[in-house]
């Protein structure tokens, strides 16, 4: 399978979702801090934002379902790509969004406090549970897959016609999805793991997550398997 950094597919939400999370004012209590990076991850992976969010950052409620569908097509993305789903339709598109909708609604995480650091940032303590969907369909490929090899195994993308080609990729990507919807009846989890996630002043005045960090939460709410 084709593997790309789950990294590039995040970029463009967390771009969006960073500038729609900065705030104007020095928050004055670290609670507030918390309140920014659990309404940054809930309106990520769970497309909802607390009322004390959008009060905090001047977002509405629009433009939180806004950057949560911009993030579940981000990700379809990324699906077609590290599954080499090469030419996906817009009903797989489609369909890959639905399925990552779904996926996120069992993220886990627990935002802590906030403390003050020595460079002057706040580092705001995230524990989560890695979802292991991913692990666990490509370690069990069940009917999905057998159904798909006993149709096309062996056959070269190459030889085939436009129409067959189109049958094939077609093929393949409802198998994958089949594979990694199956997970979703019996969700499991890594170990948990807590990490900093830190709050920065821009030179503008605005206080928004690390990138980085928001990019390393990404890489363990969901994990995939090493490339």
């Amino acid at each position: 399978m084709k593997t790309i950094r789950r990294a590039a597919a995040l970029a463009l939400a967390c771009l969006m979702v960073l500038s729609l999370a900065a705030c104007k004012a020095l928050p004055t209590k670290s609670e507030q801090f918390t309140i920014l990076v659990r309404g940054n991850l809930d309106e990520i992976y769970l497309g909802r934002a607390g009322s004390d969010y959008l009060k905090l950052t001047g977002t509405t409620a629009e433009d939180v379902a806004a950057s949560y569908e911009d993030s579940l097509r981000q990700e379809a993305t990324f699906f077609c790509g590290y599954f080499d789903i090469t030419h996906p339709t817009d009903r797989t598109m489609a369909e890959v969004v639905e399925l990552y909708r779904q996926i996120y609604a069992n993220a886990s995480y627990i935002v802590g406090s906030a403390a003050k650091t020595d460079d002057g940032t706040y580092a705001v303590s995230v524990e989560i549970q890695p979802l292991n969907i991913m692990e666990t369909a490509l370690a069990n490929p069940g009917e999905a897959m057998a159904t798909f090899y006993e149709k096309h195994g062996g056959v070269n993308r190459e030889d085939l016609s436009g129409e067959e080609l189109a049958e094939f990729e077609a093929d393949w990507a409802d198998a994958v999805i089949t594979l990694v919807r199956g997970q979703l009846s019996h969700v499991t989890y890594r170990d948990t793991v807590t990490v900093d996630v830190h709050v920065t002043q821009t030179e503008e005045g605005f206080w928004q997550m690390d990138a980085g960090d928001l990019q390393a939460v990404d890489a363990l709410i969901l994990c995939y398997p090493a490339d």
